[in-house]
């Protein structure tokens, strides 16, 4: 008797060969000499799993934001002018950049670093430029569906501001004491956009979300009188965030 069988799979074809030589030689037996050393393996977390259920309790932000500030009663050093007086409704575009330690657990999160940011603005022949830097504090509901898909947090920036402003004939330069604003904003998840590309990252940099984060904000005023003011009304800014 002849028993034909078309095979597409190579696998499938190397599983019944050995099967087949499984049942022809049913003595064969396997023994692991008592003497051999026991090999612990670890596996990786579960990378297709839920991020609630695959997160660690210890990550990292990196994150790039665009923001606008306008010092409402700002008086320049030089003149004495107000700050609408020089610059009019023009505001300062302020680049940040920011590096984060996250510590992750029931309720959310907490995240502690460094943030920068600096910008520039003009108005006729003026010329006054700001250098932020400081400590970024943050608070993020991040853990409380299966996916973040838009995670509401909390925000404390406390800085120093280095002002610089020029003119024609004078110039002024001076960084002020401690400040702080506080930021109200929302991580909104991309991950959705290109799935298999966000899983692939996550397999390969470990980067576990990308974020589009908006966020609205208040300088405060420092507490020195010699300060230049720092204080603004509401102000908005937009930018990206990445989670390691």
């Amino acid at each position: 008797m002849k028993l034909h069988l078309s095979l597409r799979s190579k696998p499938l074809v190397e599983l019944l060969c050995f099967m087949a030589l499984c049942a022809l030689t049913p003595s064969w037996s396997f023994a692991i000499p008592e003497d051999t050393p026991l090999v612990e393996v670890h596996f990786p977390q579960d990378q297709l799993a839920s991020y609630k259920n695959r997160r660690e309790d210890h990550g990292a932000y990196f994150g790039i934001q665009y923001e606008v500030l306008k010092f409402k009663n700002y008086m320049s050093p030089i003149d004495n002018l107000m700050y609408s007086e020089v610059f009019g409704e023009s505001e300062i575009p302020l680049m940040r950049a920011n590096i984060d330690y996250k510590y992750n657990f029931s309720l959310g999160s907490i995240a502690l670093g460094v943030d920068f940011g600096t910008g520039s603005v003009e108005g006729g022949d003026r010329k006054l430029e700001v250098t932020k830097y400081g400590i970024n504090a943050q608070y993020a509901l991040d853990n409380i569906a299966n996916e973040p898909y838009v995670v509401p947090y909390l925000g404390l920036n406390v800085w120093n501001i280095n002002f610089s402003e020029t003119s024609p004939t004078e110039s002024f330069s001076g960084t002020t004491q401690m400040g702080f604003n506080y930021m109200i904003g929302a991580l909104i998840q991309l991950n959705w956009l290109d799935y298999d590309t966000a899983k692939n990252a996550s397999f390969t940099m470990g980067l576990e979300n990308t974020y589009l984060d908006v966020y609205i904000t208040q300088y405060m005023t420092t507490e020195s009188p010699d300060d230049p003011n720092t204080e603004t009304d509401f102000s908005y800014g937009a930018g990206l965030r990445l989670e390691f």
